[in-house]
């Protein structure tokens, strides 16, 4: 006996049959993980030689930037101590001067010659004060102190832009900033900053000062490396870096 024929109870007709649909190679092994991919050699090779070139060529700056550090940050140290002085002696309206002070190759000071107000239980100040490096007024003077191998260029033919060493062991600001050198003959030359007996001896000479409306310069030498910098102090007292 043959089976009714059944209908699509919406569209009220037999149903359409369908063939099944082959599944896929792809789809037969989803869920299974392909195999892992690598480097080849060649390509490992070529990565390595490229990080070899870069780093051979990046290599003489970073170097020089390292061997050079010492010297950049005594450039700006003294720079910054003259800037100072200058400032200061403006800002104090300074009868006597704010002196920048070469004690040594590798120590400077700025001081104030200006007496200070008067400190209960201590005599008065007069007139020009001296910078006491032994036993300093630290309302009046204040140490620096250059990290080694960088010096003070104060030998003759020591510093390698030329000119000889320093003839100058000072440099005073007046209350205008302009510039004035204390042992500077001719013509008559300033009253000098007075100085009692330092521990490690008598000043040295770290400015060269060629004439009186000249820049005069200071260099920067380090020892290790032959490096140098300049600073020059300009007839009205304005510092740049050289």
């Amino acid at each position: 006996m043959e089976q009714p024929l059944l209908l699509d109870p919406v569209m009220n007709r037999p149903p359409i049959p369908r063939s099944p649909v082959p599944r896929s190679r792809g789809s037969q092994s989803r869920g299974v993980r392909s195999k892992t991919s690598g480097f080849t050699l060649v390509e490992i090779l070529v990565v390595l030689g490229i990080i070899a070139i870069m780093s051979a060529v990046a290599l003489p700056n970073v170097t020089g930037y390292f061997r050079s550090s010492k010297i950049r940050s005594a450039h700006d140290q003294v720079f910054g101590a003259l800037q100072k002085a200058r400032g200061r002696a403006i800002t104090l309206n300074t009868q006597w001067g704010v002196s920048f002070v070469i004690e040594s190759p590798n120590v400077y000071w700025i001081h104030v010659e200006d007496p200070q107000p008067p400190v209960a239980g201590q005599p008065a100040q007069d007139g020009r004060q001296p910078l006491n490096s032994a036993a300093s007024n630290p309302a009046l003077s204040t140490r620096y102190e250059l990290s080694l191998p960088v010096q003070f260029a104060v030998a003759a033919g020591s510093c390698p832009a030329g000119g000889g060493g320093g003839n100058q062991d000072s440099i005073r600001f007046d209350r205008y900033g302009s510039r004035t050198f204390p042992g500077f003959a001719p013509p008559a030359p300033q009253p000098v900053v007075p100085i009692l007996t330092a521990p490690t001896g008598p000043t040295v000479n770290g400015i060269l000062a060629i004439a009186l409306g000249a820049d005069a310069t200071i260099c920067l030498v380090d020892q290790s490396t032959g490096l140098f910098r300049l600073i020059t102090i300009g007839s009205g007292g304005r510092v740049k870096k050289g």
